[in-house]
């Protein structure tokens, strides 16, 4: 689990090896193993830094690192609007007659927005 994401300066002077040839290291980050007991922290070394925002906790990394830990604090003021998540509620539904067949027809169907936080979109599985 990643817990803080630090860019070097250029100063730093710290230097790492990519494909046999120095390179300057631009970012610490800094972790720790999630599923242990006591959260030992690690710290590695990176020349670039990949995050998959919206997953498994990353834009609530981001957004910490941004507003509270403040090592990345020129990421966007936007960071964290627009997101769609996969918080989904599947439900089941049966007919009432036998000789109706749901898994005929048009997928997706219609898209109601109950209100601002809820979303429902009749489906169905082929």
């Amino acid at each position: 689990e990643v817990v803080d994401v630090r860019p070097l300066t250029a100063d730093s002077g710290r230097q790492n090896t990519v494909d046999g040839q120095p390179s300057t290291v631009k970012y610490e980050v800094t972790y720790q193993k999630s599923t242990s007991l006591f959260k030992n922290k690690q710290t590695v070394r990176a020349n670039n830094v990949i995050f998959s925002a919206g997953v498994m906790g990353t834009m609530k990394l981001l957004l910490n690192l941004r507003d509270v830990k403040k090592s990345l604090p020129n990421l966007s003021g936007r960071l964290g609007t627009m997101v769609r998540t996969n918080s989904e509620g599947l439900l089941g539904s049966v007919a009432r007659k036998s000789d109706i067949n749901y898994s005929e027809g048009v997928s997706i169907s219609s898209i109601y927005n109950f209100d601002e936080m809820t979303r429902i979109e009749p489906v169905r599985r082929s």
